[in-house]
């Protein structure tokens, strides 16, 4: 396949994007702010995407997240700040800017948005001029998968189907940036397993970067180098998946990663009381006071009762994927605390929590 240059609108000269490191960034967000109407919607968004990197945006309904991808593709204008790709400047914030044509990246909805008229073939080979835009989309449709399906038009296919004809339009222009809204979220639990495998392969193929909005925690784990969290339009965290797993910083993002929660709990001089018992934890930083706990299921231990612990009843047992999923009363707790173990638990027990996987966010937490 010819290589993208070819085939998208030539952007204006060169500035340096360089990162702290010296590495040129694919793509540069600096201090943006977006308005739509009256409504502030993003308040002074940093981002920064290396080349051939795939970022997840995640964030509560309403924080931002798919505002931000069309700030980027140049489909909302920008109160202030600045965007770059690839060092060049693609709207400065202050009304000069690139329409989206011209912005070398592509964008992927959750509804595929074909045109049902036109046959698979067609609605690829759209978009990429010239005489030799149908032995191209030929090759892309045989490459991903979908070549048997050129002829058929889009009611014809399955739904799995229709979202990788969109991938293979919007991978046509070989863009230097990929944005997607949601693009697994209308699959099935299956297909959506095979899509985020196919989707990995073929960016690291084509070394393409992607910036991915989602509300599904598996993306996080299985699609993602990195996860940028945004709440009420501002980044709030940004790290690897690992990071917002140990080191969640709201509850939210807790919760989103997995943790059980909220619990009431309270904390003074390194000690939280919960559910009447007392727990050694770091804290917050922050100065004595109530506030919520969040632990994780998997960092839950089942102990004798002889032994240190949370005085806790069996309340139900089930056996889950080789493993079984148990859920305790503790005194004083009207919400049971899941656990999970190898073996069947027994009707008593003591539950010791690993202090560095309790989360405590004091009430003033935003959410």
């Amino acid at each position: 396949m010819a290589t993208a240059r070819e085939w998208v609108p030539a952007v204006g000269a060169a500035h340096a994007g360089e990162a702290s490191d010296g590495a040129a960034a694919l793509l540069e967000v600096q201090a943006l702010h977006l308005r739509l109407g009256r409504k502030t919607i993003l308040r002074g968004i940093d981002l920064r995407l290396n080349p051939g990197e795939v970022v997840l945006l995640i964030g509560p309904s309403g924080s931002g997240k798919s505002s931000l991808l069309r700030a980027i593709a140049g489909l909302e204008p920008l109160e202030k700040g600045r965007i770059r790709l690839q060092g060049d400047l693609l709207d400065d914030g202050r009304g000069t800017a690139l329409s989206p044509e011209q912005r070398r990246m592509a964008m992927v909805f959750q509804e595929h948005a074909l045109w049902p008229h036109l046959t698979v073939e067609e609605n690829v080979q759209l978009v990429i001029p010239g005489r030799s835009g149908r032995e191209k989309t030929r090759a892309l449709l045989e490459r991903m998968g979908i070549a048997q399906l050129a002829k058929r038009r889009p009611h014809e296919i399955s739904g799995g189907q229709r979202q990788r004809v969109g991938l293979a339009r919007a991978l046509a222009v070989v863009p230097s940036l990929m944005l997607m809204d949601e693009p697994l979220s209308s699959l099935d639990v299956e297909l959506r397993e095979q899509l985020r495998l196919e989707i990995r392969r073929w960016l690291r193929e084509l070394g393409i970067g992607a910036l991915i909005v989602s509300h599904d925690p598996d993306d996080l784990w299985r699609l993602a180098d990195r996860v940028v969290v945004l709440a009420d339009g501002r980044v709030v965290q940004d790290g690897s998946p690992q990071n917002l797993y140990d080191h969640p910083q709201l509850p939210w993002i807790a919760r989103f990663t997995g943790a059980q929660g909220p619990f009431p709990a309270r904390w003074e001089d390194g000690m939280l009381d919960f559910a009447g018992q007392g727990l050694k934890h770091p804290g917050f930083g922050g100065a004595s006071g109530s506030g919520w706990l969040f632990i994780r299921p998997e960092r839950v231990e089942i102990r004798g009762e002889a032994q240190r612990g949370l005085a806790a009843v069996l309340r139900h047992c089930a056996f889950e994927r080789g493993h079984y999923r148990s859920y305790w009363e503790l005194p004083g707790l009207s919400d049971t605390l899941v656990a999970l173990s190898s073996s069947a638990p027994p009707a008593h027990a003591r539950l010791w929590v690993d202090p560095q996987q309790l989360f405590f966010f004091p009430r003033s937490s935003q959410e």
